[in-house]
């Protein structure tokens, strides 16, 4: 590994498994940055935002910072720059962590979670870019 500058660990199932650290992670996490291993982050996960995923991972014992990791809303909400400018509208269908990533870049998500945002989204419906969809038991 001496050529090796970096290392991308997934997190459910490598580094957690719900909301248990797996036996042995934190050390070996601590002894690859010991070793100047910058140690980053991933998942397919977008239910929470980045900065949500990096207090869980610090809450657990392995310390990170929102810049050391990636996920799936991170990366939907910055797919549309090349499109869409700042302050676009963009309609969500799913968990927190997606809407936060895509407001964190510029954009405004229109979300409706009670009947009484689904009655002011109907009576004034804002213009919408596009529709943006992350996976939600709760839908």
């Amino acid at each position: 590994m001496s050529r090796t500058k970096a290392l991308l660990l997934d997190l459910d199932g490598v580094v957690y498994l719900g909301p248990r650290l797996l036996p042995g992670v934190a050390r070996a996490i601590r002894a690859l940055r010991a070793r100047g291993l910058k140690v980053l982050f991933v998942t397919n996960n977008g239910n929470r935002s980045r900065a949500g995923f990096a207090h869980k991972l610090t809450r657990m014992g392995v310390p990170c910072a929102t810049r050391e990791l990636m996920n799936a809303a991170w990366a939907a909400a910055r797919w549309p720059r090349r499109r869409h400018p700042r302050g676009t509208r963009f309609y969500v269908f799913g968990r927190s962590g997606l809407a936060t990533e895509l407001e964190a870049v510029g954009y405004h998500a229109v979300t409706v979670h009670t009947r009484r945002d689904w009655e002011r989204f109907r009576a004034a419906p804002p213009r919408i870019a596009g529709v943006v969809v992350n996976f939600d038991i709760s839908l």
